[in-house]
């Protein structure tokens, strides 16, 4: 509602944000933020798509679930990122949170990911625990009143199974989490954050060219690929977009065309084919590599790891999850970093090495 103007359908809202991003309205008609537009109709489909479910009976959401689906969206009261989807949750019941105004903020988000880990054992949400928070929490806590525009893409974990077929062990003692898992490897090399060059097709087109070489020079010198030059560049448009297509499908070889047309469009005199394929894989890289930077591990796989991580930071896997992660010693126990891609050990090869060796993992 705008003054006397309703919308009849609340759908239309995202569904002209699309048409704006696809450039059948003029781009200007959505409002001027230094977010990527593309991450700003994600948002909306996600709130679109949680109306439906939330009103269609027999739908069932829990209170994880309704958390990273609001996570995006912003309140007056932080406590209110969490108060305000309780009724909707169908495991509130089992996990019993009050609502207390004079509870802190971050006393209730620790209840909260402590309450849903002892309840669930759902250690999805991790993939909402990002490096930018506003209160001094626990590694492994999500802060629900910050948020990485778009970062939800980056977390998805539907075709990878670097698990194996190990079923989640996870337990809160006081601020500690202990998970199952393995620490499998170490950050030898760093490169430079990936999403700054693939925020629009049409930007810093030569920026992004050097970007691809110096990288490529990088991880030459660091990374193991048996089939030489040709084999690091597969590996390298892979890694990029996670080994998934835009629409979250496994890449087959084909895809590679479309890295090869976003290396040869320079702008309006290329082909619409070209610029159709150049634009989908940019886009396919800003959804899974926004808040990425290319990694060469020790035993030389090349992976996507968080901006924030830094060389000598370790790869792990837990238990019963998809993703690797990464994680920073602090004592004896860690600081969790964030989610990873590590190709070649993304379908349970870990568990199959010589070297794996299972250990209770301490957050902190």
């Amino acid at each position: 509602m705008c003054g006397a103007v309703v919308l009849p359908i609340w759908s239309l809202i995202p569904d002209i944000t699309q048409i704006a991003v696809r450039r059948g309205l003029p781009i200007f008609a959505l409002p001027t933020k230094p977010e990527d537009p593309r991450s700003l109709t994600e948002c909306l489909r996600t709130l679109s798509a949680t109306r439906r479910w939330a009103v269609k009976p027999g739908t069932k959401l829990s209170l994880r679930e309704l958390l990273a689906r609001a996570h995006p969206f912003q309140a007056t009261a932080p406590r209110d990122k969490v108060y305000s989807v309780l009724g909707l949750a169908d495991d509130i019941n089992g996990i019993s949170i009050p609502v207390d105004y004079k509870c802190p903020t971050e006393d209730l988000y620790i209840r909260v990911a402590s309450k849903i880990i002892e309840k669930t054992s759902d250690l999805r949400l991790l993939y909402s625990s990002l490096h930018v928070k506003s209160y001094l929490l626990p590694s492994w806590v999500p802060d629900w009143s910050t948020w990485l525009f778009g970062s939800h893409g980056v977390a998805q974990d539907l075709h990878y199974k670097a698990c194996g077929s190990t079923t989640t062990q996870a337990r809160v003692h006081g601020i500690e989490l202990h998970i199952s898992g393995s620490v499998v490897d170490r950050i030898a090399y760093l490169g430079e954050p990936i999403g700054e060059h693939y925020r629009a097709l049409d930007t810093g087109l030569e920026e992004r060219k050097s970007f691809i070489r110096r990288e490529l020079m990088g991880l030459s010198r660091w990374a193991r690929i048996p089939d030489g030059r040709q084999g690091l560049v597969d590996v390298f448009w892979r890694v990029l977009i996670g080994n998934l297509t835009l629409k979250k499908r496994p890449a087959e070889e084909e895809y590679a065309s479309l890295y090869r047309a976003h290396l040869a469009y320079d702008g309006l005199g290329s082909p619409d084919e070209t610029r159709a394929a150049a634009q989908e894989f940019c886009d396919a890289v800003r959804r899974r590599s926004r808040y990425r930077r290319l990694a060469v591990m020790e035993n030389g796989h090349v992976g996507a790891v968080p901006e924030t991580a830094r060389v000598n930071d370790l790869v792990s896997t837990f238990d019963g999850k998809n993703l690797l992660f990464i994680l920073r010693p602090r004592g004896p126990n860690f600081e969790y970093i964030g989610h990873a891609y590590v190709h070649g050990l993304m379908d349970g090869e870990i568990h199959h090495k010589n070297w794996y060796k299972q250990q209770t993992i301490i957050l902190v």
